[in-house]
Order: structure tokens, then C-alpha cells, then sequence
């Protein structure tokens, strides 16, 4: 079972580090060209595979990590909206958007609950993404309800969304690799990551 542990941590280290390459090279080159579509995919779809890969090491025996479940989660959230959001500029919103925002509000109410029951140096890490994934949520939600709004939205919503599974990569680096310790190491990206968010949510304004 243990050979079974290190082959998955493993493939999910490896599939973790080209998300984060393909995030940054996907961050450098032309928004909406060829390259930026083509390292784009190849970061969805290495980063879903790390994030669920995730979930299943953190429920393994000797592994059992409810942090590491939680963010796994988090992640999962950000890049499915995010990749979905693309849909928006043409169509509306379905059941399966709905599931994934009203999911993540749940999930973001137990981050935001179960540091009551654990006692972890983390705990406010816990408290911080909740109620941040819990206010995306639900914002996710409130504007499914006028899809016609999405339209003038939908980039705003994969940039914003796909930088935050970019963040979950780069902080799981971080943390991993114990480059930045504690707490800061948690949330330094994140800071770091929003202030890019807002650069382009301020220039897709101005357009």
C-alpha cells in the first residue's frame, strides 16, 4: 500500500510542477493566441489531475491530510469554473456551473467551521481560503441567476478564476518545498496573485 502512496505523491508532484510551467508560461506569453490556448490546456489539465490526484493521498492510510483534502478541492473549484467560464460569452449557464459554485460554498462553510473541532497551526490558513471560496461562490451563483450579465463578464471570470488555480499551484510549490515557512508561506502568493487579478480585472475595465 505504501509503494501504492509514493507512486501517486509522485505523479502528483510531477503533474503539480508542469501546471506550474505552464501557468507562468501561459501568464508571459499574448493573452488569446495560439500559445497562451495550447499551454493553457496543458495547465487545466495537468492541474485537475493534480488536484484530484490530491484527494485521493490525502485519504490514504499514513497520509490522511484534511488540509491537503480541502485544498485539493479549492483547487478543483478554480479551474473547473475557470475553464467553463469560457463558455459564457455564448451560452448560458447549466446545472453543472450551478453544481460546482454550490459545491464549493458548502465546502468553504466546513474550511470555515471545522478549525472550531482541529487544533493546527493552519487553522487561520483554513478560515482565510473559506471564506474567500465561500464569497466566490456565492457571487458565482448570484450572477447565474441573470446569465445575460455573463457575457460582458466571462473573461473577467477566467482570468480571475484560473489565476486562482494558478495560485493553489504555486503556493503548493511553496509550501511543499518549505521555500517560505508557516503561514506566510500560505498566503504570499495568494497576495501576490491578487494584485495581478486586479491589473487585469483595472485594464479589462478601461477597455
Amino acid at each position: 500500500m505504501e509503494n501504492i502512496s509514493n507512486i501517486l505523491i509522485l505523479f502528483h508532484a510531477v503533474l503539480g510542477s508542469i501546471a506550474l510551467l505552464a501557468g507562468t508560461f501561459a501568464l508571459i506569453v499574448p493573452k488569446g493566441k495560439k500559445w497562451h490556448k495550447l499551454v493553457g490546456k496543458v495547465f487545466y489539465y495537468s492541474m485537475l489531475i493534480a488536484a484530484l490526484s490530491a484527494l485521493i493521498i490525502a485519504v490514504l492510510p499514513n497520509h490522511t491530510n484534511a488540509f491537503l483534502f480541502i485544498i485539493g478541492l479549492f483547487s478543483t473549484y478554480f479551474i473547473l469554473s475557470g475553464k467553463r467560464a469560457l463558455k459564457f460569452k455564448h451560452l448560458a449557464p447549466n446545472i453543472i456551473d450551478k453544481l460546482i459554485a454550490g459545491s464549493m460554498l458548502l465546502i468553504s462553510i466546513t474550511m470555515v467551521i471545522l478549525p472550531l473541532f482541529l487544533q493546527h497551526d493552519l487553522n487561520l490558513i483554513l478560515i482565510i481560503f473559506g471564506a474567500l471560496g465561500g464569497v466566490l461562490a456565492w457571487r458565482d451563483l448570484k450572477n447565474y441567476q441573470v446569465p445575460n450579465t455573463l457575457k460582458s463578464k466571462w473573461l473577467k471570470l477566467h482570468i480571475s478564476k484560473m489565476m486562482g488555480g494558478y495560485i493553489s499551484a504555486f503556493t503548493a510549490f511553496i509550501v511543499a518545498n518549505q521555500i517560505v515557512s508557516g503561514i506566510i508561506g500560505w498566503l504570499v502568493p495568494g497576495i501576490l496573485g491578487g494584485i495581478y487579478i486586479a491589473y487585469w480585472l483595472r485594464k479589462l475595465n478601461k477597455r
